[in-house]
């Protein structure tokens, strides 16, 4: 089957924060047919990271996440800066979110959590014997209240239990193998 993708005629931005830019594109679809508002989301890609000890044990953090209204368990995560690479991204978010400072690392994966509209790529980092705690340093927007390790049995128990939902740490669970 042969692909046909859309063209662009025009966009238009309306809106632009420090972290997000939306706009309203006007594109032909492949049967000719045009539509003048099309929506697309451009955000700063990002790493999630699925962080287990020594013993198997999956590090879940409980962060409360302000567009869903209260607090979710999540592995860490966070947006890559600038030049950054996804690993070094990993090293540094898991330093700041949780204190962990030591791990081996390594990218299993991407991600696109809504390609339809949005932009930006997540990427999958393993971390495997994370360990050597120190003080963890939080953004002012970070609200995590507590973190916990998990089997893989608990872990699974709190998915059927609907306590993991975002997406991001299921999508990333499952590339790692930890829900199989």
């Amino acid at each position: 089957m042969q692909e046909r993708k859309w063209r662009r005629i025009s966009r238009k931005l309306i809106c632009k924060t420090r972290i997000v830019k939306v706009y309203l594109d006007h594109v032909a679809l492949p049967n000719g047919k045009e539509i003048k508002d099309y929506s697309v989301v451009e955000k700063p890609s990002y790493v999630k990271m699925v962080p287990v000890d020594k013993r198997g044990r999956v590090l879940l953090m409980r962060e409360y996440r302000h567009a869903q209204g209260k607090y979710l368990w999540e592995t860490c995560g966070g947006f890559i800066d600038g030049k950054e690479s996804p690993v070094e991204a990993a090293k540094r978010e898991l330093a700041e979110e949780t204190g962990f400072r030591k791990g081996t690392f390594k990218l299993i994966g991407t991600m696109s959590d809504y390609g339809s509209t949005d932009t930006h790529t997540g990427y999958i980092v393993l971390v495997t014997d994370i360990g050597n705690r120190g003080e963890a340093h939080l953004e002012e927007t970070e609200g995590i209240t507590g973190m916990k390790f998990v089997t893989k049995a608990q872990l699974k128990r709190m998915i059927l239990d609907d306590q993991i939902e975002s997406t991001a740490t299921l999508g990333a669970l499952a590339v790692a193998g930890v829900l199989f």
